[in-house]
């Protein structure tokens, strides 16, 4: 899979104090990509305020253009957050 955008975290203790862990775009088990709508506040990550998209192009143009937040999974730990869009980077620009 080619992704479209990341974001980069550096871990400030414990074992991987210093390394630094790259998220991607991350879909669920049906194939779909999870976002988080600004609209909905403090409670945008919550499942039943969600709005799943198909295409990677399309979270990323929400992302963009609309302030939505995108699931992305970390490949050091794995685990899966929501990342503002102001933290997230075009792959094209890394």
């Amino acid at each position: 899979m080619t992704h479209l955008v990341y974001r980069d975290r550096v871990h400030t203790e414990g074992e991987l104090a210093g390394k630094t862990e790259r998220y991607w775009p991350d879909p669920d088990v049906r194939g779909l990509y999870e976002l988080g709508d600004p609209q909905m506040g403090k409670t945008k990550h919550h499942k039943p305020n969600a709005i799943f998209v198909e295409e990677q192009e399309n979270a990323v143009r929400l992302v963009r253009e609309y302030g939505f937040s995108l699931r992305m999974r970390g490949e050091l730990t794995g685990q899966r957050n929501l990342i503002s869009p102001k933290e997230i980077r075009d792959v094209a620009n890394a």
